[in-house]
């Protein structure tokens, strides 16, 4: 045989290595997910301990990096199973590796009106551990599939930009005239002398319905005008995606006094920068979880004081722009009593006598909550049928998996933890068969958003919170992408 051509056969190809693995990836992987079983299984034994809570909280944080590292050369993007698992294995991690160190135990009594010793905490984060074994295990699954269908996607990226991308003035021009329609909703609305507010939700599971539909609708817009300023570089191009920018500007303004989560109103505007990044190669890096923990402060700051208006709140940031990353801001952004503190609301949890368990109800009710209040006299408020009494009305929550647990125990809460994982990766696998770019694009940023809200919220909040943010877009797709031939079969499959 002739030595050149035998080298030639043996060379990789350039992007080979990044574009598959070895073989022994699972095997890989599965020894990894062992190994941490078999030390969080340890805790039980050793009956845990401050260094023990120490321990399983480091190794919780370097096992999701090495699986992190894992999936993004398999895939070549980050996935939404890699965004869910991230930010909820640091979020739980951190806060009990700062308790192993602080020593600070003031929310368990101040809160939650409990006493944990070190072994509650060792097995509270053993329970966290294991969830995210579930959590991976289930995506697993899928994983070959959208692998593969990841990277077939990936290489016909710059072809899926057709279509809707090149509708014409005349669509341009209407979708322009809904923008600016919604603009006038939200003045309407966010005028406290008319009669029309969505304060009159302020107790219901539908309180941010109404912004949600124009962040999707204005989503939709403003990507498809900027990636035709970006590509095709004409004129009028540029004054739309400026017009529209504006608008979505104007209306994250007006926005800050029609929500009880004050910071809501930048919801719109970071979907718009997520969808842009993702529109540029099909696919986002996994750093951007890192810039997203970088500027929760400041999303933290600017939601802080409910009672300024928004030309209070305008003035605020500019008369200090760099608050948001002060001592007090900080602490106010990371410290045990904010929203990212799930780990001690979790510990509650586990620790409640529940007086009731919903079990696949809770999950059901994403369907069921159609049914009148005049035939279910109990059907809730909020859209959590669990027993959460551990919280004493405090608006904490213990995160998805807390809520798994509080409808139907350890046991179920493990189950549906792989049935997340599960989910995430057929999700994964529906954003990448999505033949329109613009449509992928936007589509990935709302379940991408959703994946984030899921970490800390049930299964109502998160599915119906996409799903509000998905219809409008899907809506202006199927109308002013329905020339091209892959739409209707698009939405269809969405």
């Amino acid at each position: 045989m002739n030595p050149t051509l035998s080298l030639a056969r043996k060379r990789k190809p350039k992007g080979a290595f990044s574009a598959h693995l070895p073989d022994d990836t699972h095997i890989t992987l599965g020894l990894v997910l062992g190994i941490f079983v078999l030390v969080l299984l340890g805790a039980f034994g050793s009956g845990g301990g401050r260094v023990m809570v120490g321990v399983q909280a480091a190794l919780t944080m370097i096992v999701t990096i090495i699986c992190g590292v894992l999936d993004w050369r398999r895939h070549q993007r980050l996935t939404l199973v890699m965004t869910f698992a991230g930010i909820y294995t640091f979020v739980y991690a951190a806060r009990a590796l700062a308790i192993s160190l602080t020593d600070d135990f003031a929310i368990f009594y101040s809160v939650f009106l409990l006493s944990p010793t070190w072994t509650d905490l060792s097995n509270t984060m053993c329970a966290t551990g294991m969830g995210f074994v579930m959590l991976m295990l289930g995506a697993m699954v899928l994983d070959n599939k959208a692998a593969k269908i990841s990277r077939e996607s990936l290489t016909t990226w710059k072809a899926k930009f057709s279509g809707v991308l090149r509708c014409g003035l005349i669509p341009r021009l209407t979708m322009l005239g809904i923008q600016v329609g919604s603009l006038f909703l939200i003045y309407r609305i966010a005028d406290p002398n008319q009669k029309l507010s969505l304060t009159d939700l302020s107790d219901s599971a539908y309180i941010y319905l109404g912004p949600t539909l124009v962040h999707g609708s204005n989503l939709f817009i403003t990507i498809l005008f900027l990636i035709r300023a970006i590509r095709f570089k004409a004129p009028e191009d540029f004054l739309m995606a400026g017009i529209s920018i504006a608008i979505d500007l104007v209306c994250a303004y007006l926005m800050v006094n029609l929500s009880t989560f004050r910071s809501f109103f930048l919801a719109g505007l970071l979907l718009i920068v997520v969808s842009l990044l993702y529109s540029f190669r099909g696919r986002l890096n996994p750093l951007l979880l890192v810039f997203l923990f970088l500027i929760y402060p400041y999303f933290k700051y600017v939601g802080g004081d409910r009672s300024l208006t928004g030309s209070e709140l305008v003035a605020k940031l500019v008369d200090d722009p760099l608050e948001a990353y002060s001592g007090d801001s900080l602490a106010n952004a990371f410290g045990p009593g904010t929203d990212l503190n799930m780990f001690d609301t979790f510990l509650a949890s586990l620790q409640w006598d529940h007086r009731w368990r919903p079990y696949v109800l809770s999950v059901a009710y994403v369907a069921v909550h159609w049914v009148p209040r005049s035939l279910w006299p109990g059907k809730p408020l909020q859209g959590n049928l669990a027993d959460t009494g551990y919280t004493y009305g405090v608006p904490y929550s213990p995160g998805i998996i807390g809520f798994f647990n509080d409808d139907g125990g350890v046991a179920y809460m493990l189950v549906m933890m792989a049935a997340v994982g599960l989910f995430l990766r057929y999700l994964d696998i529906r954003v990448y068969q999505i033949k329109d770019g613009v449509l992928q694009s936007c589509v990935f940023a709302c379940v991408f958003f959703g994946t984030l809200v899921l970490v800390r919220s049930f299964a109502f909040q998160a599915v119906w919170g996409v799903a509000a943010f998905m219809a409008p877009l899907l809506i202006l797709y199927w109308i002013f992408g329905r020339k091209a031939a892959p739409a209707k079969r698009v939405v269809a499959r969405i």
